[in-house]
């Protein structure tokens, strides 16, 4: 029988245990909202007298957080529009840097982004690819699991012997742990890596796609998530329905790629890097970003009028945890929250272990 619990590595504190905290009440109207949870301790907390979710969500039938998961807004990146285009054009890291000044600009309060999007500027699949911010931070912290509490890590294989692969970049077979109690590691394959320097790598990268499974979907092998993340968008929208989510497993299978890659080339004395780090489609999280994830988790309650319990107090759901981690990012900046430093701040990411209180 499967044990359908995360792991001890990735709970964090119960409604309740989050109540026995020092707490305080907030107006998640207000600005400041950001800085208050960031200056948190182990033993005080806040309740939101509300939800950081746009109104719109709460018209109509469904769940509200369900509906702002699949229909709020995403960071558009700046991005060329065709192959030629992409030659000249910037790296996925500089692409989220300028979108993250472009936010930054913004009233704290106005920002409900989801996550950040791009899309394919060549091949046939031009569906859009979305990154919620959530899955950032528990991609990370997957990743970090696997390098500090299993024998293998996270297992990369890269098929790279064909001319083709210069070209569409690798396939990448990986092999992930699974967050949940029971549950053996999900084996998938990831497409359009690049592993040469190349002028077309960025046009590779914006292809990325992979079949990473659903967590706890009964089923071991090949359950794409992107196939049940099933939304239309709404009638008057110019938006196409059919997209590519990307979730905590394709997120830590690309940083054990960038893992295996330096470390291949260091164990052979290669000290000349592809721009593994600068190509990569996701954002390689900073110390502090996890840190504030960490009081999202354990510190913040929202009191819910829709509960039909005495107290209405609710954890955050991952829209509202995908909001607030965007408002973060533009609020302490690119370089604070969303690049690693390995050598002067954060140490290696592999490292990272600040996910719950003492």
């Amino acid at each position: 029988m499967v044990d359908n619990r995360k792991k001890p590595y990735f709970q964090s504190r119960s409604v309740s245990e989050i109540r026995d905290l020092s707490l305080r009440d907030l107006n998640p109207l207000k600005s400041g909202l950001v800085k208050a949870i960031d200056e948190l301790d182990s033993s005080h907390g806040l309740v939101l007298g509300g939800s950081v979710l746009p109104r719109e969500f709460f018209k109509g039938r469904g769940n509200p957080a369900r509906k702002a998961y699949k229909h709020g807004n995403y960071v558009a990146l700046e991005q060329p529009r065709t192959l030629e285009e992409s030659f000249r054009f910037k790296s996925p890291l500089r692409m989220r840097q300028d979108a993250v000044k472009r936010m930054s600009y913004r009233v704290e309060t106005n920002m409900d982004f989801i996550g950040y999007k791009f899309h394919p500027v060549n091949g046939r699949d031009r569906r859009e690819r979305f990154v919620p911010f959530i899955w950032i931070a528990e991609g990370a912290k997957l990743f970090c699991y696997a390098c500090q509490n299993t024998e293998d890590g996270i297992k990369v294989k890269i098929y790279n012997n064909s001319q083709r692969a210069k070209i569409e970049g690798a396939g990448v077979v990986l092999s992930v742990p699974s967050r949940t109690s029971g549950n053996p590691r999900y084996e998938f394959r990831a497409n359009h890596v690049p592993i040469t320097f190349d002028k077309g790598n960025l046009a590779t990268i914006l292809r990325f796609n992979s079949s990473a499974p659903v967590e706890d979907s009964g089923k071991r092998h090949q359950m794409p998530h992107k196939d049940h993340d099933i939304r239309y968008t709404y009638e008057d929208s110019l938006e196409e329905s059919d997209r590519i989510v990307f979730g905590p497993h394709d997120i830590a299978g690309y940083f054990g790629i960038i893992k295996n890659i330096v470390d291949e080339n260091r164990a052979s004395g290669n000290r000349t890097l592809m721009p593994v780090f600068d190509m990569c489609p996701f954002v390689i999280p900073s110390k502090h970003q996890m840190e504030f994830y960490k009081r999202l988790e354990n510190n913040v309650l929202v009191h819910d009028e829709y509960l039909s319990g005495k107290s209405k107090l609710r954890a955050l759901n991952l829209a509202e945890k995908c909001i607030l981690l965007g408002r973060a990012l533009a609020v302490f900046g690119n370089q604070d929250f969303a690049y690693n430093e390995p050598k002067k701040r954060d140490g290696k990411l592999k490292k990272y272990d600040s996910w719950n209180w003492d």
